[in-house]
Formats: structure tokens, C-alpha cells, sequence
């Protein structure tokens, strides 16, 4: 008896093709492009956070790679024009300052500099003394240079003028590092923009109706 058994045949055997469900096209004509929408929580402190530490907003959100790769591309571009702007004579990072004399003013660089907040601050404390007729601290980090009979330290020019290649080039740097932390903070307020497929709305229960009353006409005729 054990003999007469027969084996099951081979193709019997439920197939894994067979039963897997048919994937999903996202090609087909039946889905669209459509904008997935990101979490973006705690916006209410987490933008100026963002302001005063670039990526420290994106941290706040959970958003830690990003944060990281912010931090250290906009925070290396900065600190790298702090040293172009700098010298052993003149101090560290002497590019980076609020002029208090439209002779001072180079284009538009400065306000961009201000789009991190610690160097902001650091520019606005350093500002206050040199207008109350106050020496600056730390040997003139970030601190505006005084015009003639003002606060003694070097004037524009003397900065300038010991190394005019690497001030300018520290100048452009540290602007642009500050506008890229306003696309950052943007991208605290609003986040990226992901575009997926989605599947295209269904007609409404109108449509449908109407469409078959036009073909129950047309077969009339």
C-alpha cells in the first residue's frame, strides 16, 4: 500500500508567481504626480533656532542628517571667510562686522552676513560699545573698524590694505554662507517638496450617471 502512493506532481504546487499580487504600476496612465506632504514640527521655536545655529532647526524637528549636513557646509563656509578676513595683527575674522560709516559699506555684503545669529549678535554687542565709545572685546572679533579720532584700532583701509585678496574673498564668503542659512530657515518653515504618484481621483457619482444616460440615449437612436 505504501507503494501504490503516488508523489504529488510538481505542478500541483501552488506557484509564488501565481499567487503574488500584481505590483502596482506607477507608470500607468491611472496615477498622477502629486506633492507628499512633510511633518514639520515644532516651527514655532525651531526657526529661530534655525537663525541662531544653522541646522540646529532641523535637529529640533527630528530631521538629524539634514541638520548635520547643514551645520557643517554652512558653518565651515562661514568660519573658512572668518579666516581669509584675518590677520596677526588686525584680530580674527575682521571681515565680518557692521559698518557705522557709509564709507564703510561694501556693497551688500554685511546685511547677509547677519543671517547667522551668533556672528549677528556677536557684531551687534561689538557695535554698541565702538558707538558708546567703548573698546571692542576680544581683540576686535567682528568688531566695526573706527573711523580717525574714534576708538583707537586699525581703520578699513589698514585692514585691508595687509591683505586685500583674502579680506575680499573672506567678505563674499561668509555673505554667502549667511544667505544659505535663510534657505535653510525656509526650509524649516515650509520643508522640501517631494513629488510622488499617487492614483488619479475616481469621476464623481454624477458623471457616472450622466455618461450613462448619454450611451442609453445613443443606443436608442
Amino acid at each position: 500500500m505504501a507503494q501504490n502512493k503516488k508523489k504529488p506532481s510538481l505542478s500541483s504546487k501552488p506557484s509564488k508567481q501565481a499567487d503574488a499580487s500584481p505590483s502596482k504600476d506607477d507608470s500607468s496612465p491611472e496615477y498622477e504626480d502629486a506633492a507628499i506632504p512633510v511633518s514639520l514640527p515644532n516651527r514655532t521655536y525651531a526657526v529661530p533656532l534655525a537663525w541662531l545655529v544653522p541646522g540646529l532647526g532641523h535637529w529640533i524637528q527630528g530631521r538629524r542628517p539634514k541638520a548635520v549636513l547643514l551645520f557643517t557646509c554652512i558653518m565651515g563656509l562661514f568660519l573658512y571667510g572668518c579666516i581669509l578676513g584675518s590677520d596677526s595683527e588686525h584680530g580674527f575674522a575682521r571681515c565680518v562686522f557692521r559698518p557705522l560709516h557709509k564709507a564703510d559699506q561694501r556693497l551688500f555684503y554685511h546685511p547677509f552676513q547677519h543671517g547667522i545669529g551668533i556672528p549677528a549678535i556677536i557684531m551687534e554687542t561689538q557695535t554698541f560699545r565702538v558707538r558708546n565709545g567703548q573698546e571692542p572685546l576680544c581683540n576686535g572679533l567682528m568688531s566695526p573698524p573706527p573711523r580717525e579720532n574714534e576708538v583707537p584700532g586699525p581703520t578699513l583701509d589698514e585692514i585691508i590694505r595687509k591683505n586685500p585678496d583674502r579680506f575680499e574673498l573672506g567678505t563674499l564668503y561668509t555673505a554667502v554662507a549667511g544667505l544659505l542659512n535663510l534657505l535653510a530657515i525656509m526650509d524649516v518653515i515650509e520643508g522640501p517638496v517631494f513629488i510622488g504618484r499617487r492614483r488619479k481621483a475616481k469621476p464623481s457619482g454624477n458623471d457616472g450617471k450622466s455618461d450613462k444616460k448619454k450611451s442609453h440615449e445613443n443606443e436608442k437612436n
